[in-house]
Formats: structure tokens, C-alpha cells, sequence
């Protein structure tokens, strides 16, 4: 059962689960938490969400997941109408520029594999939104909270937190802690877990400001403008609808160089000098200096503690992959935590967090390192192509193409096909949520009626849901008398291509193992 929110005897408050860090890999555990039944906590040492635009490439796998909590529309809210291409030129206004492709699907690439397409969204915008859903579902978000000492023993963790405007201490009991705090993870280094490759690619400098330039860029601007004249180059970014922009470029503090010394009059040159354009009348908002790094843990959980995001994985802008990563790592994880809680799975879907992400970290991770520019068939494959693989996903299927197709193979994410229910047109990935989906072949009777101490939510293809293009049994590789099973991240979980002999046998071993848990009571008839 899920651990109630509250006081103990000792004056602990106790949580289900502690989640520290409010970004998206934080922010997107506890709404996975939280729609599956649990109470998360969630802590942040800043007073906000964040306030600098940061990542702004929504993945389409990214969005497809805000899709089916719901909240795409509010993201597109705040997006940005960007050609997905970087442009290269000696200055923003020189008109001569090479175009490269940024791995990022056009809306026809999608229109038959997705039921949504990426969205350019500043993070700014995008956190809040996370926030208010999360808030709205019953979880606890608290600011300007840090993290003093963590201990764990084989049953719980205690957490010591502390108000940073206060000075007060205060302790929480959890079941589990997430540790989503960032590149300097203090739950992290609590944990004695080492961070894996170069710590130390490059220094980068960034401002934001504010400036007119739609007579430069015309309506439609690019994702992403390389500089590359001498004077200033870098890379020039666009963050809102407005006239919001980044301007980053390399610096060199082992030189002797200092923030201090990029005062507003030096940037505003800088940024003149960038966009080719002398008499720019700009504000600059904000100075900020981060490090490339390329990192990977060595390891995503120690007993009751995860890391996810940056907290797991550090990676460089490259590609746009950081902030997706992480986003996904928390989707994957939240339901896992808060079915182990309602004791619907077991410590080996704990296990699989792990098993599932981290080699999607270490991939992303190496190929930030690289070149800017990627087709975007590789963006396709990055992306929608992840395919899991452990010890609850029975039977691998195979090894990969390296080139992206849909697929139902085990370990892959369920494909997108336009369905009809009741006679509204949807997609399949709209039959997933907070359950198993157990889904049958148009003659899929030996199926039929099975029910388990799960949530288990059975459809059939012709009777709960419409085929018009004929193409589900060949898109999910079964017979008309086979079968899929879902999980709530939308990955498949198992698959019998044709009816077995024993079909409820079966259908009990595939949901255990993919649960994790050997006692699971037999799924059995409804009748």
C-alpha cells in the first residue's frame, strides 16, 4: 500500500516518495508518481522553476507523453514557429548561409508514425507547465529547499532538508528518493557514485537579451544560428515568439578570463558584432557561464536512491538531447516507484530503471560529443526508435536495423496507428495510460475476459476499436488471434504473434515477469 503523507511520533514527516529537483527529469518522475496513485514530494533549492530558457527542443517522443497526460496543448502554448535547421554564416545578417539539418522531423515525416510532432518550447515555459500539472494532481512542490544529509537502511530513507531562507531543519522519512538535482548532484555525491567520461569539454558564456531582429531572420527564423566571424563567434539562439535571444560562445577561464569581465557593454559588442548588425538596440538580460561535459554514473540506483537527468547523465547542447533524456528517464521510472508502492510489482521493475535508461544515457551522452548537424533519420531512430531492454521484457526480438521502423517487438514503444472508437478517430497510443493494455487481434476470443490484481485493461481490435486501414495485425506482428501487452509508458512489454495453448497460463507469466513480481494472483476469467 502507499505510505500515507504525514507526522510520526517523532515528528518525521513521512512522503511515499522524495523527489529533489524541480526540472523536467524531477518534475516529470513525480507526475508519473502521481498519476499512478502515489504522493510525491518534491524539493527545489531555487525559489522557481527555472528562469532561463535552457533546452528549447520538446522531442516527439517528449511530446507524445505530454500528449497523453494531456498537456501538449499548454506547451505549444509557448512554442516558437522555427524552421528545425541550423544556419551557418560569418554574421546573422549575411545573407550567404549553409543550411544543416538538426535531426528534427518535418511534420509529413511524422504524419504516419506519431499522432503529434516536436515542439520548439523555451524550458522556462515549459517547467511551470509541469509544475501546474503537477500541483493539480495532488502532489507538493516546495522552493528554496536543499537537501543536508540523506541515510537509508533496508526499508526507508531519511532525508534532512533544510529552508534556505529560514535556516530550518526539518526531517522526512521516504520509501524511495529521486535524485533529479542536476550536473552537481548533492544526492548524487551523498551516494559515492562517480560520474564516468570527460568532465571537461569546453567553457561557455551566455547571455540573454532582448533585441528586434525580425528584419534579419524574416518570419520564419531557424532553430539555430552559427556565427562564425572572428570577432564573436558562437552561437546565436532564439528563445521566445518575441524577441528573446541567447548568444553563447566559447571563453576561457583557465586563461585568466573572468565572468566579471563579460560586463553588458562587452556582450552587447559582442552580440552587435554576432548579428552583423553595428547600431542593434538590445537589452541584456542575464550573464551566465556553464561546462561541456559528456558523463554518464556509474550507476542510476544505490538501494532505495535513482538518479535521473542531469543528475545521471551529463551531456553536451549537441543535438538537443539533455533535457528529452531526462524528461523520458523520469517517465520511465515514476509508474515503476508508485506500482511497487501499491504492491502491483515487484523490486526486479525497480531493477529495470536502471537496465532501460542507462545505456539511452551513455548513447545520448557519446553523441553529443559529435558534429552538430544529424539527419533526420537519425533523429527519428534517437528518438521513437529506443527500444528497452531487461529482465522484465521477456523476449528481445532481435537485433536492431539501426534504422527507425514501427515496430511491437518487446522492449519497443507501441506503434502509432489512426484508430476509431465509438466513432471517434484516435491513435493507439491513446488506448495506454495508467494500466496494462492487453491488446487482441480482431479473433483474439482465447483472450477474452481476463482479469488480474492489476489494472489490466483489455481491448480488441473490430469490437473496442476500429481498424479503417486494415494494417493493425501487420503494424503489431500478430495473427488476428494474437496478442500485445502494453505497459503505461507506452513500451511493449510482451507479444504472442498467435494464440497459445494455454492462454491465461500465458498471459500470467507475461505479466509477471514484465511486473516483476512471481505472486502476482493468476489472471482468470471475468466470467
Amino acid at each position: 500500500m502507499s505510505a500515507k503523507r504525514g507526522s510520526t511520533t517523532s515528528s518525521v514527516e513521512q512522503v511515499d516518495v522524495l523527489v529533489v529537483g524541480a526540472g523536467p527529469a524531477g518534475l516529470a518522475t513525480a507526475i508519473s508518481l502521481a498519476r499512478h496513485g502515489s504522493s510525491p514530494l518534491v524539493v527545489e533549492r531555487h525559489p522557481g522553476t527555472s528562469i532561463f530558457p535552457r533546452a528549447t527542443l520538446v522531442s516527439t517522443r517528449t511530446m507524445e507523453c505530454l500528449r497523453t497526460w494531456g498537456l501538449d496543448e499548454d506547451v505549444r502554448a509557448g512554442g516558437m514557429d522555427l524552421q528545425p535547421l541550423m544556419s551557418v554564416s560569418a554574421t546573422l545578417a549575411d545573407p550567404r548561409h549553409t543550411l544543416v539539418s538538426m535531426g528534427v522531423p518535418s511534420a509529413d515525416e511524422l504524419r504516419s508514425i506519431s499522432p503529434t510532432t516536436p515542439c520548439l518550447c523555451p524550458q522556462d515555459h515549459l517547467e511551470p507547465v509541469l509544475a501546474e500539472h503537477l500541483l493539480g494532481l495532488g502532489g507538493e512542490l516546495v522552493f528554496e529547499t536543499e537537501v543536508v544529509s540523506i541515510d537509508q537502511d533496508a526499508t526507508e530513507v531519511t532525508v534532512s532538508l533544510r529552508d534556505r531562507r529560514t535556516g530550518a531543519v526539518r526531517a522526512v522519512r521516504a520509501a524511495y528518493v529521486v535524485g533529479a538535482d542536476g550536473a552537481r548532484s548533492t544526492i548524487r555525491a551523498s551516494l559515492g557514485v562517480r560520474m564516468e567520461g570527460p568532465d571537461h569539454l569546453a567553457n561557455l558564456v551566455s547571455a540573454l537579451f532582448r533585441a528586434d531582429l525580425r528584419d534579419t531572420v524574416g518570419e520564419r527564423p531557424y532553430g539555430l544560428y552559427r556565427i562564425e566571424t572572428p570577432q564573436a563567434a558562437g552561437v546565436l539562439l532564439p528563445t521566445s515568439a518575441g524577441d528573446r535571444w541567447v548568444y553563447g560562445r566559447e571563453w576561457h577561464p583557465e586563461l585568466g578570463e573572468q565572468l566579471t569581465d563579460y560586463t553588458v557593454e562587452r556582450c552587447t559588442e559582442l552580440i552587435r558584432a554576432a548579428t552583423g548588425l553595428p547600431d542593434l538596440e538590445l537589452s541584456v538580460v542575464a550573464v551566465q557561464a556553464f561546462e561541456f561535459a559528456a558523463q554518464v554514473a556509474e550507476r542510476s540506483r544505490e538501494g532505495r536512491v535513482f538518479l535521473v537527468g542531469d543528475a545521471a547523465h551529463r551531456m553536451t547542447p549537441v543535438g538537443g538531447m539533455g533535457m528529452n533524456t531526462a524528461f523520458l528517464d523520469g517517465h520511465n521510472l515514476g509508474w515503476k516507484l508508485a506500482w511497487v508502492l501499491r504492491g502491483w510489482a515487484g523490486e526486479a521493475l525497480l531493477d529495470s530503471y536502471e537496465a532501460e535508461r542507462r545505456p539511452v544515457g551513455v548513447r545520448n551522452t557519446l553523441r553529443s560529443m559529435g558534429d552538430t548537424g544529424r539527419s533526420n533519420a537519425d533523429g527519428l531512430t534517437d528518438d521513437l526508435g529506443v527500444r528497452y531492454r531487461s529482465e522484465v521484457i521477456p523476449d528481445g526480438g532481435g537485433p536492431d536495423s539501426g534504422e527507425f521502423r514501427q515496430s511491437a517487438r518487446p522492449g519497443d514503444r507501441a506503434p502509432h496507428l489512426q484508430i476509431c472508437v465509438e466513432g471517434r478517430a484516435m491513435s493507439t497510443q491513446d488506448l495506454f495510460g495508467e494500466h496494462l493494455t492487453l491488446l487482441l487481434g480482431a479473433a483474439g476470443d482465447p483472450w477474452e475476459g481476463a482479469i488480474a490484481d492489476c489494472p489490466l485493461v483489455v481491448l480488441r481490435c473490430g469490437t473496442d476499436f476500429q481498424d479503417p486501414a486494415g494494417t493493425f495485425h501487420n503494424l503489431y506482428g500478430i495473427d488476428p488471434d494474437g496478442a500485445v501487452l502494453v505497459r503505461p509508458d507506452g513500451h511493449v512489454a510482451w507479444r504472442s504473434r498467435t494464440a497459445a495453448t494455454d492462454p491465461l497460463t500465458t498471459l500470467y507469466s507475461a505479466i509477471t515477469t514484465s511486473l516483476g513480481v512471481p505472486n502476482l494472483r493468476q489472471p482468470r476469467s471475468a466470467a
